[in-house]
């Protein structure tokens, strides 16, 4: 099937880690993009947010959650953050 009106020029592709999954990172890291610069988006697919089969998506998400953006500002909740995830990995 091809699309006739998409315009190529205008499309860009995002590399994996602006869509960062738990499948990336289940059995072993295949996202390169992501180790190299980073994760940007956090997908939370397969109810990762709200169970504890991964619990760094889950510390993310709670992140979020309890800390307001507007308040505090990025730079506060990705200190935040890392302290979450801190706390979960070494549990």
């Amino acid at each position: 099937m091809t699309c006739d009106f998409l315009l190529v020029e205008f499309v860009y592709v995002f590399d994996c880690s602006w869509n960062y999954r738990p499948d990336h990172c289940m059995y072993m890291s295949v996202c390169k993009a992501a180790e190299v610069s980073g994760i940007n988006v956090v997908h939370g697919n397969r109810r990762v947010f709200h169970n504890d089969k991964q619990p760094v998506f889950r510390a993310v998400y709670d992140s979020y959650v309890e800390v307001s953006l507007l308040a505090l500002g990025p730079w506060l909740l990705w200190v935040f953050m890392g302290v979450s995830l801190i706390i979960s990995v070494s549990v």
